[in-house]
């Protein structure tokens, strides 16, 4: 077998050596473990360039490389009137990525690429440009993904992706990458739905650590693009990124992140922005800081605008904020005691007058004058409330409230199957977190004087805000009350705005509402992850005889 091997790479490398001398190059790698074995990509398309993107590994690791690149109409890039073809170093300095800005090209109008170097070629790529502005109207077909975790499974969606051919970008929302380590996210012994896939079925994370400095956030980044699904889909499809935090740290902002570290963070960011560019074909960020955090494309007659979740350069930290938790619920802190905690309106009256200050900002301009048509990021935009669970159960159950509202906190399979029948979808989820590892604390009683089990304080967490109709995540535009009205007078002056979010790891699809007209601003659309677990798969810590909503 291995002497077969050898003999097929070598008529592979003749034939790549006839075709080179014939001006076309062959698309196959002559030696595994060398050549073009990250496969190729393209990005940022516009209606007459776009970024062609490889990375090359050589027989001797260190040393530079010289690359052709070639694009033409022709799928076997032989016609050399529509060809065009140049040379790039890949060198150290990128970690041996490559980036090519083809400019010149004709618009809306589909092309062929390849890489070649030596006795080595890449696989065939297909990209296109789009639509001039002011040009014939046609319609425009974006997919849309966000986050995506190794050890949560394949990626099969980007399978799917790349057998859609009529696709003109994919719009990668925040994400491409987790930085935690083996033991963080996910972890072996979490539930079935959050837990890691085996290593011996899926190979384990490189580097197996937190990503902290600029090898490791190069090495992981590298490891995803071993990936099959991700190079075939890449090879086919141009794409349109934007980072999110996990790209580089967990609730990051200006001044640190939520994951500490043993080194300083203006380095980790740095080191995680450079690998980021560096592996991901969009053009490079300009030289000022607005330029980094943004990313604006034409699409014909729209105006697509990606904005990169900002807080990672925001003066104000998004843990010390968070001062209404502290008056949250604990293993010993009842519902019925919520209300008396010390200094609670307070403490919510402070929080809110934080979260609403001016000079709190999650980007560097909201660019005022630009008629967004389409706009792209990566936190859902819309404000996030959890359902005011005590409410419902109140009004549906009246005397026998307290009661449900017990058996939910002690996970009572019988009670829970009414509140669950009786409030629809919305409860069957957030319900069902109050299940986990319940047979645990069966030794305790279920009234208000003695401890909740761990799984109660979740579900109490849950509860929580509901009453008090709370924010839930502030790290995004919730947390940032003024600058999205700033958003909101843009929407105001646009022409049906479309917004695509990605980040909460769930599907949603609903109008922007104006908390000044209480009519529609935008019409909002947010991607599923490709892997991570979302609150759909709560569900699967209700008890088996509630298991009524498997697909909500």
């Amino acid at each position: 077998m291995d002497l077969l091997r050898l003999f097929v790479a070598i008529v592979l490398c003749l034939l790549f050596a006839a075709g080179l001398a014939a001006g076309q190059p062959a698309v196959t790698n002559c030696q595994a473990g060398q050549g073009f074995l990250h496969g190729v990509a393209s990005g940022d398309p516009t209606a007459t360039s776009v970024i062609l993107w490889t990375k090359f590994t050589s027989r001797t690791p260190t040393q530079p490389a010289d690359l052709t690149w070639y694009i033409s109409t022709s799928k076997d890039l032989s016609d050399a009137t529509g060809r065009t073809s140049g040379t790039v170093s890949a060198n150290a300095t990128t970690d041996f990525t490559v980036k090519v800005d083809v400019t010149s090209l004709q618009a809306d109008t589909g092309f062929y690429f390849a890489f070649a170097s030596g006795n080595y070629s890449s696989q065939l790529g297909t990209t296109k440009t789009l639509p001039t502005m002011g040009g014939p109207r046609r319609q425009i077909r974006l997919a849309q993904q966000s986050c995506v975790n190794w050890r949560f499974g394949f990626w099969h969606v980007y399978n799917m992706t790349a057998q859609i051919l009529d696709i003109d970008a994919l719009v990668f929302l925040g994400d491409i990458i987790y930085k935690y380590g083996d033991d963080t996210y996910p972890t072996t012994d979490a539930p079935p739905f959050h837990r890691a896939v085996d290593a011996s079925v899926r190979g384990s994370v490189q580097p197996s650590h937190e990503l902290v400095n600029l090898s490791d956030y190069r090495l992981r980044h590298s490891h995803a693009q071993t990936d099959a699904a991700l190079q075939e889909m890449q090879r086919r499809v141009p794409l349109i990124a934007i980072w999110d935090d996990h790209d580089v740290a967990n609730n990051a902002w200006k001044g640190g992140a939520k994951d500490t570290a043993s080194v300083p963070w203006s380095e980790r960011m740095a080191a995680g922005v450079q690998a980021w560019h560096e592996y991901v074909p969009i053009r490079s960020a300009g030289p000022t800081k607005a330029d980094r955090l943004k990313i604006h494309r034409t699409l014909g007659a729209l105006l697509l605008w990606l904005l990169w979740k900002g807080v990672l350069h925001s003066g104000h930290s998004n843990t010390t904020i968070r001062r209404i938790h502290t008056s949250r619920p604990s293993r010993t802190t009842p519902p019925d005691s919520w209300d008396t905690l010390p200094n609670l309106a307070q403490l919510r009256s402070s929080y809110y007058e934080a979260l609403a200050a001016p000079d709190r900002t999650i980007i560097e301009s909201t660019a005022a004058n630009i008629p967004w048509q389409l706009f792209g990021n990566g936190v859902i935009v819309s404000p996030r409330r959890t359902p005011d669970i005590e409410q419902a159960i109140q009004e549906l159950y009246g005397a026998t409230a307290s009661a449900i509202l017990e058996g939910l906190l002690s996970v009572s399979t019988g009670k829970l199957a009414s509140v669950i029948n009786g409030l629809g979808s919305s409860a069957r989820v957030l319900v069902g977190t109050d299940n986990n590892n319940k047979s645990s604390d069966s030794n305790h009683s279920h009234h208000h004087h003695k401890p909740y089990s761990k799984h109660s304080v979740c579900f109490a967490a849950i509860v929580e805000p509901g009453r008090y109709n709370d924010t839930i995540i502030t790290d995004g535009w919730d947390g940032y009350v003024s600058d999205r009205e700033k958003l909101h007078q843009i929407f105001r002056n646009s022409a049906n705005p479309v917004v695509l979010a990605g980040d909460s790891h769930n599907a949603w699809a609903y109008n922007i509402i104006d908390p000044n007209t209480s009519l529609p601003l935008a019409l909002e659309f947010d991607d599923p992850s490709v892997t991570p677990p979302g609150l759909d798969a709560l569900t699967q810590l209700l008890p088996a005889a509630t298991q009524v909503c498997h697909n909500c």
